[in-house]
């Protein structure tokens, strides 16, 4: 099989070489909503996790109205979604009046 023969069909149908190039509103509509994002402050995983849906998170570590310093760090297993909440959150803060 030539590959540059079928390239352009299987990057226009199958393959997505970036999904962060996708429209926002289309991203927006079709977003699937986390709702048990595990949460621990200050870093130290060997303390007992707070469980948060994406609006928490974004209402209490995100949304920064006194603009402190922050670092959030964001883990989880390969295709666990972490691009996706980074950019759902992304778009959340550029969209909300209180940033």
């Amino acid at each position: 099989m030539n590959w540059e023969q079928y390239r352009s069909v299987m990057e226009t149908y199958a393959i997505k070489t970036d999904d962060m190039a996708t429209e926002d509103a289309y991203f927006m509509a079709t977003h699937m909503p986390f709702s048990q994002l595990e949460v621990y402050r200050g870093g130290r995983t060997s303390s007992a996790p707070t469980f948060k849906n994406e609006k928490e998170v974004f209402e209490s570590l995100v949304c920064n109205p006194d603009n402190e310093h922050r670092l959030i760090i964001v883990r989880g297993d390969n295709g666990a979604g972490k691009s996706h909440l980074i950019r759902y959150l992304k778009a959340k803060f550029e969209s909300s009046s209180s940033t």
